[in-house]
């Protein structure tokens, strides 16, 4: 039991200084701007802004990816139903 407690506190601790050093590479990197290319076409945008989009982007994928996975595992029932008949 006092194993689990104490593996708690270094997950909250370790996971809250993640989020912290996150915050502040974000907010210390909002006033710069960088190069960007969109379907070839170069932009300036602010560093902060693409360090955010990136932070969406990566929980974002792997639940569409899910998404999809679950989308095939559906079709693939349906064809075998469909074979059955």
């Amino acid at each position: 039991m006092l194993l689990k407690k104490i593996n708690g506190y270094i997950l909250a601790i370790t996971g809250g200084l993640v989020l912290l050093a996150g915050a502040l590479l974000l907010a210390l990197q909002w006033g710069n701007g960088c190069d960007f290319s969109l379907y070839g076409k170069n932009i300036r945008v602010n560093t902060g802004l693409v360090i955010l989009c990136s932070a969406i982007a990566g929980w974002l994928v792997p639940k569409i990816f899910s998404i999809m996975f679950k989308g095939i595992a559906k079709i693939r029932k349906v064809r075998k139903e469909y074979k059955k008949l």
